[in-house]
Formats: C-alpha cells, sequence, structure tokens
C-alpha cells in the first residue's frame, strides 16, 4: 500500500566534501540588505553558508533548511522518495513490507554517497502517501461522473478531467487514470493496463501520520507496517465508499439531458421515445440476439420478426449516438460498487 515517504532525519552528519547543491542568500539592490544567509554544515574550520542546499537525485530529493520563526531557526533535513520507483524502478505497484524495507536501505546507502550519513531508522515521518492501482472493466471516462458526485467528509473537491482530488489541511485523496498519467511521462506501458483507476491517500502533516498510524518514525513503521493498509482502507471508506451502491442514482439529470439532446437535435418529435428505445437496446448488450429468440419463442408471426429486426438495426445506431455521451453500459450505482469492492479490498 506504501508509496511516497518524506522522512525528516534525526540522526545526521553532513561531511565538508558532500555533493550538494547550495541555493544561496538573496541581497535586496536598493538597500543591500542580506536575506537568507545560514550556517548549513561545517567545511573544516568554518561553515557553508546559504539559503538552503539540496541534492535531486533520480529516485529522491534532499533539502536542508532553517524552519522556524526568524531568529530561532532549526536546520530540517528532509528527504522525499518513492519507496517502490526506488526500489523496484517503478511506482506502479504499491510497497509491500519487504519493498518498503530494501527502499529504506537503499536510501540510507545513497544519501552517505553523497556525504549525508545518517541512521534512516531514527528518522520521523512528515508526510506519508499510500496507494492501490485498480483494474476496472472500463475506461476512466465511464467512472468520472461517479467520482465527481462523491464528497469527502471535510474534504473539498477539485475535478481535472482525467484526475480527482478531495483534500484539507491535513490529508488528501486523488482518483486519477493511472495509464495516461504514466503515458503522459513517457513511461514504459508494457504492464500497465489500460483500464486503471489510482487511489491515493495523502497523509501531509507529521500530526496526521501520528494520529492516524498511532506512530511516527521509520522504526515502528517498519514494526507496525500491517497499519498502513488498515489506514488506506479506512480513509476510502470513510471518505469516499461510505454508500451503498443502491444509494447512487442510476442515471444522473445532467446524463439524461445529455443524452435526450442527442436525440432532439436529430430533429424528430418524437425523440423521448427514440432515447428509451436506445437506452434499452444498450443495456441489451451482447444479449441482442437472445432477445430476438425470445420474442420469435412467443411469437410465429414472421413479419412482426422482420419488423423487430429492422427497428433494432434503426435503434443500434441511435443507441451508438447515446453512447458518446453514455460511456458505460454499466449503471452509476454499478460502477461505484465495482470501485468500492476493489479499493477496499485487503
Amino acid at each position: 500500500m506504501l508509496d511516497t515517504l518524506r522522512l525528516t532525519l534525526g540522526d545526521y552528519e553532513i561531511s565538508g566534501d558532500a555533493n550538494l547543491d547550495v541555493h544561496r542568500e538573496t541581497v535586496n539592490t536598493a538597500t543591500g540588505e542580506v536575506r537568507g544567509r545560514y550556517p548549513l554544515f561545517r567545511r573544516g574550520s568554518g561553515f557553508i553558508e546559504g539559503k538552503k542546499a539540496v541534492h535531486n537525485a533520480d529516485d529522491w530529493n534532499f533539502t536542508l533548511e532553517p524552519h522556524g520563526p526568524i531568529g530561532s531557526q532549526i536546520l530540517v533535513p528532509q528527504v522525499s522518495f518513492s519507496v517502490p520507483k526506488l526500489a523496484n524502478g517503478s511506482n506502479f505497484e504499491p510497497a509491500d513490507f519487504k519493498t518498503t524495507k530494501a527502499g529504506l536501505k537503499i536510501l540510507q546507502r545513497e544519501l552517505a554517497l553523497v556525504g549525508v550519513k545518517t541512521n534512516i531508522n531514527t528518522a520521523t515521518i512528515s508526510r506519508l502517501d499510500s496507494c492501490k492501482s485498480v483494474r476496472t472493466v472500463e475506461r476512466f471516462e465511464a467512472y468520472a461522473p461517479v467520482l465527481a458526485r462523491l464528497q469527502g467528509k471535510r474534504m473539498a473537491q477539485r475535478g481535472y478531467g482525467s484526475s480527482f482530488l478531495w483534500l484539507n489541511g491535513l490529508q488528501q485523496i486523488s482518483a486519477y487514470d493511472k495509464y495516461e498519467e504514466m503515458k503522459q511521462k513517457k513511461k514504459n506501458l508494457s504492464r500497465v493496463p489500460r483500464n486503471c483507476v489510482r487511489f491515493e491517500h495523502r497523509m501531509l502533516k507529521p500530526r496526521k501520520v501520528r494520529d492516524v498510524l498511532g506512530f511516527g518514525n521509520v522504526t515502528d513503521l517498519i514494526a507496525g507496517f500491517e497499519q498502513v493498509g488498515i489506514a488506506y482502507r479506512a480513509a476510502m471508506e470513510n471518505h469516499l465508499f461510505r454508500h451503498s451502491p443502491i444509494d447512487v442514482p442510476v442515471l444522473a439529470v445532467d446524463d439524461i439531458m445529455e443524452s435526450l439532446k442527442v436525440f432532439q437535435r436529430a430533429g424528430n418529435r418524437y425523440y423521448v421515445a427514440d432515447f428509451l428505445t436506445a437506452y434499452a437496446i444498450l443495456q441489451l448488450g451482447d444479449h441482442k440476439a437472445n432477445f430476438l429468440a425470445a420474442v420469435e419463442g412467443t411469437s410465429a408471426n414472421r413479419a412482426t420478426h422482420n419488423r423487430l429486426r429492422k427497428m433494432l438495426e434503426k435503434m443500434e445506431m441511435n443507441s451508438l449516438s447515446l453512447q458518446l455521451v453514455m460511456p458505460s453500459k454499466h449503471t452509476q450505482g454499478e460502477l461505484y460498487g465495482e470501485l468500492k469492492r476493489e479499493v477496499l479490498a485487503a
């Protein structure tokens, strides 16, 4: 379930020849006032000074900068990284217990190589993201109307087309098209299913991590790793999937109106009847042949059979138009139930 960690290092030492980029102080050209000059780490008998020091590796980012009120700042060393990406080269599948231990070991070794020595087990967790990639029956577009109607408790919602975000100051929940995200980043898609929705829970503050997981450092994370999955499922159920599928509207008003307009623009004054017929055919899906066989079994009139076949052929074209505005043949309740079942599965 684990994806991203931001750790604040506990015991650490930065060597004088560390491979860090130092951001220099700023100077006001009018007044000559210098801002952001802090002793960052020791070199020889003096200090390397600047606003902050960073190292941006391929799979992790280290930052050393002062935090706190002016005059009483303390240096805070932090490192952010995707655990599965560092350990396995990809973050498509979240990190399990074994992958997490391996990723932390790699991180400690790579930090030492750039001159930052630390015992990673003493680090505190200042942010923790957990996730699950759900292989879905339909494309992401079919689930978008369902996701757009979900409301997280005491969370604002933002929609961006191929992604949705529920957030407050302490946490975020995100749902997005994982295939499209990796495609835009030009990642290897050979092992990524085309229909895949990613659900992420992001605890943004140390206090939130402690309140939810009951611990706040790496040692306890390893000892109580199962709590990450428990907390993820609890957050998803509490905020997004607390309803029963039967509570979700079968068809939303906006969807129906948009669909009716398709038939209204065709100029037929019986557009409502055409919509209802097309919708019925759309629901039949791959069972139209069975429907015809059933009709033939209840009526021996060949003329009735022929009229029905011609009507189905005509209305099948209308049902194709209907699919343009209703991308799924499943109801929103069914799609919601599918997502709920897959996301909350252990």
